[in-house]
């Protein structure tokens, strides 16, 4: 506002033109109220206090009102300035990740299937869950072996038993494994196959299982699982699902194909 004063003041020949008090016995300028109204007062060259808008009426209303427009537009400006800033740090918010719903991330394919590999090694026993009539799922806790590089998993079986029945209807199983110190598990959904072949037998057999088939090559049948999907999650490492729907990092396995 001081600078147009300074200008009112260059227009109307006043030398030194500026906000003042209205007796000019203070020589430091301050505002200057009138009894009516507060009017900008100019001192003279003979030290007398003239109002511009007794000089120059028409001057000292036009500006006046280029003052009240350049003020209602700084703060027009001022509005958009904290409207802007208040998006962008709502941008910037929507970017960052929360600290509760902040998840690492699953890891390679490779990293996936060690994980498994380990909890299903350390776990030992697994629930094999198959599919009975009328769609009943039947699950019983299973003595497997330790998966191979494939992740192909082998159990010993009685052939009479209703596990091998229910492969027979249906092949698709699910194997589940479970580390309780970890709180780590790993889910695999596979297809089963029945094997009778001496060699395999004789490949994947314990010792400590002679008093439950006391004829191997009668007594005794191989389940081989050849995974189709796996899921894994280990909260010690980091594996852990997803934060909004707790979906857990899987692998996709290609089907085997067989020979023709």
């Amino acid at each position: 506002m001081n600078c147009i004063f300074e200008l009112v003041s260059s227009v109307t020949g006043l030398a030194g033109g500026f906000p003042c008090g209205h007796s000019h016995r203070q020589k430091k300028p301050f505002d200057c109220r009138m009894k009516a109204r507060a009017v900008p007062c100019l001192r003279t060259n003979r030290d007398t206090c003239v109002s511009a808008q007794q000089l120059r009426p028409d001057l000292f209303w036009s500006l006046s009102h280029a003052a009240t427009q350049v003020r209602d537009f700084m703060n027009s400006l001022n509005i958009k300035r904290k409207l802007l800033l208040v998006a962008f740090f709502l941008f910037i918010a929507s970017l960052a990740p929360s600290v509760s719903g902040q998840q690492p991330q699953p890891g390679s394919r490779e990293e996936l299937i060690s994980a498994a590999r380990e909890i299903m090694t350390t776990a030992r026993y697994c629930a094999l869950i198959t599919t009975g009539r009328g769609g009943r799922a039947n699950a019983r806790t299973m003595d497997a072996f330790a998966p191979d590089d494939n992740l192909i998993v082998w159990f010993g079986t009685n052939p009479l038993s209703r596990k091998v029945s229910e492969i027979r209807r249906n092949p698709r199983v699910t194997l589940y494994y479970f580390d309780r110190e970890s709180q780590a598990y790993v889910a695999i959904q596979g297809v089963a196959r029945l094997v009778n072949d001496p060699k395999e037998k004789a490949r994947h057999w314990k010792d400590d299982w002679k008093a439950f088939y006391p004829d191997r090559d009668k007594s005794y049948l191989l389940i081989e699982v050849r995974p189709l999907r796996l899921e894994v999650v280990n909260t010690k490492t980091g594996i852990v699902g997803t934060s909004r729907d707790w979906r857990p990092p899987s692998v996709i396995f290609r089907p085997r194909q067989e020979p023709r």
